[in-house]
């Protein structure tokens, strides 16, 4: 046949595409697909206007017409349609509020609450994007000593993470996207497991879905989003990409509960998270959580008191105050006499032996050196003020009362982490008497 001219082919596909294609873009940028090309080719198929029509007797019954590539399945029928282990019917993933820092000395977007412990190469932040942990790592850097030599990040949240494009979502329970869904895991090996099998399941239905899924905002109302190829990632995989190739990283994930005192097996988790390396390098320890963790100050505190200890040679540091601290200059800082009366403190100082004062001493100097909050042993103070005079030796099960329970054993845990540091070689024998 002759080909026809450039007026005529013009004319051939003004007549028969104008309408059709048309109407595709437009809904191709509605949807903005992670493969538009693919996307639009399907489309066409599917609205084509020269297909032939068949026409059915009145009493015939319709066939399945599928789901046309502009009207995905009902989200209803998504969820129920999930077989996963981790992604299942009924979680959902939800995106991580990610507000910019109010950090006078570090303000950073992506990385809420961002706080650099006085003195120590030790941070603090809640659940970051890429772009966060980019800016955290880069204040870690800026310290008086010599720049760090590696970056350990360590992750207390037990909630299981994925990033969907850089940024951090969730899994959290369908039919209640606000409250934290814990699976109860037992170490950071489970947590990576999981995280990795979210992973493969989210880029199975994706691929499903043509490149969308369907997620919860941080405003908990849902939508879908297209993500591309490439840009689901683990916590493992994601936060080192804000790393410098030139510099050492190590991401270890400890799970923690949100709120509460610890076990012993998981103070053990945190020993082994702070440990410095074993060749001596320099280094900055970044814990980031949940919003409200309350075993956050803990862990940065104990992160501080390892780092002092190394600088010291596993001894006693020769800074540590060992009397109070001078009112000008710790004016903010509660007596740490005032919880020696206590009889728990007492028990542990005498189960911990000749490091019992050492270690209360290292505890008390260090938490008022670093500058973390809540103020571990003020959070005491205040919650026997606030359960009143009777709470001494009171066994009424108030909420206040536990409250002030839940404080000192948190305090009682910073002092027996004080303590198994300075016992160095002992520290696995120390352990398992003190840490229950």
């Amino acid at each position: 046949e002759t080909v026809p001219s450039t007026e005529r082919s013009r004319s051939i596909a003004n007549d028969l595409l104008s309408g059709c294609l048309k109407k595709g873009l437009a809904e191709l940028c509605q949807e903005k697909p992670a493969e538009p090309v693919r996307w639009l080719a399907q489309w066409l198929l599917a609205n084509n206007p020269n297909k032939p029509k068949v026409i059915l007797p009145p009493n015939a019954k319709q066939p399945d017409k599928g789901v046309p590539p502009s009207q995905p399945a009902s989200v209803a029928a998504i969820f129920e349609a999930r077989e996963g282990h981790t992604l299942s019917s009924h979680v959902t993933l939800v995106a991580e509020k990610i507000s910019r820092s109010e950090n006078i000395v570090y303000p950073m977007p992506g990385a809420p609450g961002f706080l650099k412990a006085t003195g120590f190469n030790v941070g603090i932040v809640g659940q970051s994007n890429i772009e966060g942990c980019t800016h955290v790592i880069e204040a870690m850097q800026q310290s008086h000593g010599p720049t760090p030599e590696v970056v350990v990040w360590i992750s207390i949240r037990s909630e299981t993470i994925v990033y969907l494009q850089g940024e951090p979502y969730v899994l959290r329970d369908l039919a209640h996207p606000d409250e934290p869904f814990d699976r109860h895991v037992q170490d950071g090996d489970e947590l990576a497991n999981l995280e990795d099998e979210l992973k493969w399941e989210v880029e199975e239905e994706i691929s499903k879905q043509r490149g969308r899924l369907y997620v919860h905002n941080s405003d908990r109302t849902g939508q879908w989003q297209s993500i591309t190829q490439g840009s689901v990632k683990t916590p493992h995989e994601a936060i080192p990409l804000a790393t410098p190739r030139t510099q050492a990283f190590l991401y270890r994930p400890v799970p923690l509960p949100s709120s509460g005192p610890l076990s012993r097996d998981e103070i053990k988790h945190i020993l082994h998270a702070i440990a410095p390396p074993s060749q001596g390098h320099s280094r900055a320890v970044v814990i980031s959580s949940q919003y409200g963790c309350s075993c956050k100050p803990l862990v940065a505190v104990a992160a501080c008191m390892a780092e002092r200890v190394s600088r010291s040679d596993g001894a006693l540091p020769q800074d540590v105050i060992p009397v109070e601290p001078l009112p000008l200059t710790r004016k903010w800082s509660p007596p740490r006499r005032l919880l020696e009366d206590v009889p728990a403190v007492q028990m542990l100082i005498q189960g911990l032996g000749e490091r019992g004062a050492p270690a209360k001493q290292l505890a008390d100097d260090t938490i008022d050196k670093c500058n973390v909050k809540p103020h571990l042993r003020e959070a005491v103070l205040l919650a026997q003020e606030a359960a009143g005079p009777a709470a001494k030796g009171s066994s009424h099960a108030s909420p206040m009362h536990e409250a002030l329970r839940t404080r000192v054993r948190i305090y009682l845990q910073v002092v027996a982490i004080a303590g198994v540091l300075l016992a160095g070689d002992a520290s696995d024998a120390l352990a398992e008497g003190v840490l229950d």
